[in-house]
């Protein structure tokens, strides 16, 4: 159903839930959230007694736990809702779009806004404290590392030992350098996983808001890709059931990968290079050939093995998209499939996209296991071709070198054959999934149309509610914008756009107030595109259409859309009880009759799409929703 001319309320009336407790994080000291003790007090409740079997007679074992409740779990904070993250993702949007709109005005080469560039320099701003936590870590790791060799290197008996009795203070710098690295490698996955899920929430909000702006003739497909870029034709195809469907639920998950791992593109660089010089200082060119090898060879196999990852991304989500539309066009359809014995049909054309897509998550299975053999077959190869080396250059294998070497080789391999790797596997499938997500944001929206005020002569609105005058739109063509050229040239006589599906040309309809009209005519006659047009659903790109002041439209679809919830929520669609209104609707719909016979009455919950009730039913409701938003 789609109303215009009034506000509508988001939310539909339920009955009052019971008021959660406020977040704990809100309220927790420095040290709860040092060492995450604020969760406890959730965790805790997971310790109550499920006393319900006893109520019921039976006996209480002592394993018996309540489970967490609704009414348990805390209000959401607010820089986590959903409201929040989508108000900044408008801002971030608008403002990378008023950036290149000033380039573009002060040079000749013409750029396109970036989501992507938008949401990094975003990530940047946001998570800076991040980096001076790494950078501590860093600087750990590598004190962990001396500190180990030293440590060992004080046990050794020999007169001329300089670390002789400084074994506690080795110890103490190991077990200060574990600390923090521990908090700090906690602290950091904590919010940038969480910055993640806020990347994630905003986009889940910004893909619903944008589907409320689209029209419903958004998934009309011209074709050809080739033909669907010519100008004058805009491309619907970013609109599609499957593909909105597959962006909200698996692109959106490339965020949380993507920020933990993303500040690893510089800082596992730097380390390494730290590393390289300790190792030179520690064990001489052994140490260099050993580390030159991890670079020439492993590393670089790991960042190709990223961009493998990226494209084989990209060829199974458009796999999926495929997948998910057929399958939600088989359970959108499946009365009329089942009645015409089109299952097997439909069975193995999903199993088929199946198969090519079970195929392709193979080869990338495939990758990720030569990834995880190199991260586990690098280290051990390392440090042995570094000893050898040592050895056959004259040097002595000392505890303190040996360990040392090895730990600053498993921090070099775990930096850049792991977290590089994930850095880049993580960004490189995250910017697949921005650009996918900035088309769908891109897309061409409904055009709303208001009423042409004063276009009309009186006479010609005299009595009228809605009056339409040499009105031609299109069903694939953007209104009064992408369509223009075509008008342009329909008016100097040449040949219009061949790929444009003329919906309706040239018609002028007259509507009197307080009167029934009905429309007749042939199947694709233009009945349905005369509705939608009136509605706003269906933008026309030349004629004049106005309303009567002060008058609102409702559209009682053919089709009509039904919630999963009872007859009366259905009506009122968040708006406030009537009675008296909400009782002449029913009454002037014919839902009495129905609500008579339904055990519920009108609080029968209709289920989904409105399964419990027959087709009238389900369009009377339609019908009474519409009426109700007088």
């Amino acid at each position: 159903m789609a109303v215009l001319d009034q506000e509508i309320s988001p939310s539909v009336s339920t009955p009052q839930q019971k008021r959660r407790p406020p977040h704990p994080f809100t309220n927790a000291s420095l040290l709860s959230k040092l060492l995450f003790f604020w969760p406890y007090e959730l965790m805790k409740k997971s310790d109550r007694v499920d006393d319900s079997n006893e109520r019921c007679g039976f006996r209480v074992n002592a394993g018996d736990r309540a489970p967490i409740e609704e009414g348990d779990l805390p209000d959401v904070l607010e820089q986590d809702s959903s409201e929040r993250n989508l108000q900044w993702f408008h801002r971030i949007w608008e403002a990378e779009k008023s950036r290149v709109a000033r380039r573009n005005g002060s040079t000749s080469k013409q750029e396109r806004p970036s989501l992507q560039r938008a949401i990094a320099v975003d990530f940047m701003k946001s998570l800076w404290y991040v980096q001076p936590l790494m950078l501590c870590s860093s600087a750990a790791r590598l004190v962990q590392a001396l500190a180990l060799g030293l440590l060992l290197e004080s046990f050794e008996t020999s007169e001329h030992n300089p670390q002789a009795g400084k074994g506690y203070l080795w110890s103490g710098v190991l077990v200060v350098s574990g600390f923090v690295v521990l908090m700090e490698h906690h602290h950091v996955f904590f919010y940038t996983w969480r910055r993640g899920m806020q990347y994630r929430i905003a986009c889940v909000a910004a893909i619903y808001d944008k589907s409320l702006r689209l029209s419903s003739c958004a998934s009309v497909e011209l074709g050809a890709t080739a033909r669907r870029n010519q100008k004058g034709v805009s491309s619907s195809s970013n609109a599609s059931s499957g593909n909105v469907v597959n962006i909200a639920t698996n692109d959106v998950e490339r965020f949380l990968l993507a920020t933990l791992f993303a500040s690893y593109i510089w800082w596992a660089p730097i380390q390494s290079v730290a590393i390289l010089i300790i190792g030179f200082i520690n064990v001489g060119w052994s140490f260099v050939a050993g580390f030159g090898m991890l670079c020439v060879i492993f590393a670089p196999l790991q960042v190709w093995l990223g961009n493998r990852f990226a494209k084989m991304r990209s060829k199974i989500a458009a796999v999926t998209d495929e997948r998910v539309t057929l399958v939600s066009q088989a359970v959108s359809g499946v009365r009329v499939m089942k009645m015409s014995g089109w299952e097997d049909k439909f069975n193995a054309r999903i199993a088929s996209i199946r198969e090519r897509e079970c195929r392709q998550i193979e080869r990338v299975n495939l990758y990720r296991a030569l990834n995880e053999s190199i991260f586990f077959v690098s280290s051990v190869t390392i440090s042995t071709i570094i000893f050898l080396l040592h050895v056959a250059n004259g040097g002595l294998l000392s505890p303190r070198n040996v360990f040392s070497t090895i730990v600053l080789i498993n921090v070099a391999q775990m930096e850049i054959t792991k977290h590089l790797s994930l850095a880049v596997m993580g960004v490189s499938e995250c910017q697949v999934s921005i650009s996918r997500i900035q088309r769908y944001i891109e897309s061409p929206e409904l055009v709303k149309v208001d009423s042409d005020a004063n276009a009309l002569d009186e006479d010609e609105i005299k009595n009228a509610a809605v009056v339409a005058k040499n009105i031609t739109c299109y069903w694939n063509g953007n209104a009064r914008s992408s369509s223009q050229s075509t008008l342009q040239s329909e008016e100097e006589g040449q040949v219009p756009n061949p790929l444009l599906i003329t919906a309706l040309k040239d018609v002028t309809v007259h509507f009197n107030t307080a009167s029934l009209t009905c429309v007749i005519g042939a199947v694709g006659s233009g009945k349905s595109a005369l509705v939608q047009m009136i509605a706003g659903e269906l933008t026309y790109s030349s004629g004049v259409l106005q309303r009567a002041k002060n008058n609102t439209v409702a559209y009682a679809p053919q089709d009509p859309w039904i919630m999963d919830g009872s007859i009366k929520e259905n009506i009122l669609m968040g708006l406030d009880l009537v009675p008296e209104f909400y009782e002449r609707v029913v009454t002037a719909c014919g839902l009495n009759v129905d609500m008579a016979q339904l055990r519920g009455g009108e609080n029968t919950i209709v289920g989904d799409r409105g399964v419990q009730l027959s087709g009238g039913q389900r369009s009377r409701i339609a019908l009474a929703r519409g009426f109700y938003r007088d």
